[in-house]
């Protein structure tokens, strides 16, 4: 078979045709300098792309044409475009000029010397820079236009990637020579073969009309299943209903799953055991130390607990995004195939790793994968609707390699270096993207990436895809593990990536000290409060009683009261004026608080203020107290005074409300009080 020649992967993804130039740098990305397309990048999954463009309109000058490429000892990209030399600083992926004092022009070539200095030539000629990028000299060109050309053609045409491939640019267009795969071999399907694409570990035969299935035991037994049961050995065990798919066992019977049984067993003397009732299973296969396995309906792969009699989900062999298991099989070092319409993955028990074998694999031409099984020889036979494929695990071990190469914090894109092992996200994020590479460049349709976050549970992302997803994470410190299969070899890529959720302001430190600080003043205030309210009641009920005692006394006139309330002037003085107002409005019975507020000369507020640290009352319950008190005095110093006639002198409209409120004051009637 001959090395395969394709156009590089992701080349749609570049937003014009035509390449310069291009290079692998020393973190595995791809870099290409495209004709009016600015500077790309291609990570295996993404093109990112480096121009003028709306946001940026003169991010690469005047031009976005970029003629010559190189990485510079730092590990930064330096590019030479139509107009100047640009530098793309990989700390933060700024671009800036190089040299803005050479004369504009384009810049064809830029290369580095023995010493890590660059070497550019310019429209002033040929420009030498330092390490640090400072211009060290500039002397005349002085190649003719053939060898300048040859020179261009050395340094960009093309080179080896990390991977051993080989990456050629042709008329402009990006190519790669994928080499011989000396592991898979494709051929067409036969007249033989067509009889069991589905299930080639069996043989189809037609006994009587009818479809049978023929699997044969590791002591040579033949066992015989068609849509109704088994025969083995001439005897036919009925009621079995649609024998699925039959396996051989270590002991010479086999293990067999109908439309009834998941899994089911029948030796050579012909005695059927049913070992899991159900109908889930698709296909059954058996590895080299006598374990059962079985593929289901919903990707599901489970290994047959022999002591428990029990089927136990094995999560690392069970398919992604629950397609339907076509057919399972064990090669001779015990690793389980699991094949379904467009995927082989490949499972190695012993070290848990996983490959990924896809109908878009470059060595394959199957439309869709139907059956498969061990041959004879130890590899793999795999049926597809185009073709035979012979497959032989390859036990070579790969020292793989997966990085960080992107970050997206609520859709603003961070790029990253592959060698990054902590990135910090901000407490005003609520989505944030991890993008991952392997830098295996032409195989990321094949590579399955999983993550786990804390030592959880690996989640495993689609075939081809790279982003772990993370909305709204709580505040802390998690620890991202990642790991990717390699396509070629047996191994695994693993990092490990911290992330800090930083917390918002309300979270902080300082912030619960204050809330705690603001709980305590609460519990302060509070409790304050609540003495003071309780003082107050306390004095208030002690105002109350005093004044109620003082009104009951008889020997106490009323103009005598606010000498024995008062505890100074000032509220003697408030008190007599407001007895005063009340004796002078006695009988009006329409003379209100607002009123009496208005003639205090004060607010209502400051009314009930008053009287509450004067009297323990409010100003109605004052007024009506020296009314009665007035009522009182008229009762016992003039006993002709009818009772209506004292109700309407001390200013009552009713004389009902009159005897209530004199009842609730004296004790007794105002009637009884007159005869006394």
């Amino acid at each position: 078979m001959a090395d395969n020649i394709i156009v590089a992967p992701r080349i749609d993804q570049l937003p014009l045709v035509g390449v310069n130039a291009m290079l692998q740098d020393k973190e595995g990305f791809i870099w290409y300098a495209t004709t009016e397309g600015g500077l790309c990048r291609d990570d295996g999954y993404t093109v990112d792309v480096f121009r003028n463009d709306r946001a940026n309109p003169m991010r690469l000058g005047h031009s976005n044409g970029v003629l010559s490429i190189c990485e510079t000892s730092k590990g930064d990209i330096c590019f030479g475009t139509r107009e100047n030399i640009y530098l793309l600083r990989k700390s933060d992926y700024s671009i800036v000029p190089l040299d803005t004092t050479i004369a504009k022009g384009k810049v064809r070539l830029i290369r580095l010397d023995k010493q890590g200095r660059l070497v550019a030539v310019t429209a002033n000629g040929v420009c030498t820079y330092d390490q640090n990028y400072k211009r060290l000299s500039t002397i005349p060109f002085t190649l003719t236009e053939q060898e300048f050309t040859d020179s261009i053609n050395r340094l960009y045409s093309s080179f080896k990637d990390s991977h051993g491939r080989q990456w050629f640019l042709d008329n402009m267009t990006p190519f790669v020579r994928i080499p011989r795969n000396n592991y898979i071999s494709q051929r067409d399907v036969t007249e033989a073969d067509s009889e069991n694409m589905e299930q080639p570990a069996l043989r189809i035969i037609y006994i009587n009309g009818k479809k049978t299935k023929v699997c044969k035991g590791t002591k040579g037994t033949l066992f015989c299943g068609d849509e109704a049961g088994i025969t083995v050995n001439g005897r036919y065990i009925s009621g079995l209903s649609n024998i699925r798919d039959m396996t051989p066992a270590r002991d010479g019977g086999i293990y067999f799953i109908s439309a009834h049984a998941a899994l089911a067993y029948c030796s050579q003397q012909g005695r059927v055991t049913e070992l899991i009732k159900g109908g889930e299973s698709k296909n059954v296969c058996t590895t080299p130390d006598g374990m059962v396995w079985i593929g289901g309906w919903q990707g599901q792969v489970w290994r047959y607990d022999t002591n428990n009699k029990a089927l136990i989900l094995d999560e690392i062999a069970s398919t992604n995004n629950c397609d339907p298991v076509n057919g399972i099989a064990s090669d001779s070092h015990g690793a389980l195939w699991i094949l379904t319409d467009k995927q082989i993955k490949i499972y190695d028990r012993k070290s848990g790793h996983v490959r990924i074998i896809t109908n878009k694999n470059r060595s394959i031409n199957i439309t869709k994968f139907q059956g498969i099984c061990r041959n004879a020889d130890g590899s793999i036979k795999v049926t597809g609707t185009d073709g035979i494929l012979t497959l032989r695990n390859n036990l070579q071990t790969g020292n793989g390699r997966i990085g960080l190469t992107a970050v997206i914090r609520d859709g603003v894109k961070e790029y990253m270096s592959p060698n990054a092992t902590s990135i910090t996200i901000p407490a005003t994020v609520t989505n944030t993207s991890l993008q991952f590479s392997t830098f295996d460049l032409v195989n990321t349709s094949e590579i399955v990436i999983s993550y786990k976050i804390n030592g959880g549970k690996w989640i495993e992302l689609p075939p081809g895809t790279n982003t772990v997803q993370l909305t709204a994470l709580p505040k802390g410190t998690y620890t991202v593990d990642v790991k990717a299969n390699d396509v070629d070899n047996w191994g695994e890529s693993t990092s490990t990536i911290t992330l800090k959720r930083l917390p918002a302001w309300w979270e902080t430190w300082w912030a619960h000290l204050l809330y705690s600080i603001l709980i305590i003043g609460i519990i302060v205030a509070v409790d304050r409060a609540y003495v003071r309210y309780r003082d107050t009641k306390r004095k208030v009920a002690e105002l109350q009683k005093r004044i109620e005692q003082l009104l009951l006394d008889r020997d106490v006139k009323i103009e005598n009261v606010a000498d024995k309330i008062a505890d100074n002037n000032q509220d003697r003085e408030f008190i007599e004026r407001a007895i005063e107002l009340v004796k002078q409005h006695l009988a009006d019975s329409d003379y209100d608080v607002a009123q009496f507020a208005s003639d205090l000369c004060m607010s209502r507020a400051t009314l009930y203020r008053m009287f509450a640290s004067t009297t323990g009352q409010k100003p109605l319950e004052f007024m009506r107290s020296i009314r009665l008190k007035c009522a009182e005095e008229l009762l016992r110093n003039d006993k002709t005074l009818s009772v209506q006639t004292v109700a309407t002198l001390t200013g009552f409209a009713s004389v009902s409300n009159f005897v209530k409120r004199f009842r609730e004051m004296y004790g007794v009637n105002p009637s009884q009080m007159s005869q006394k």
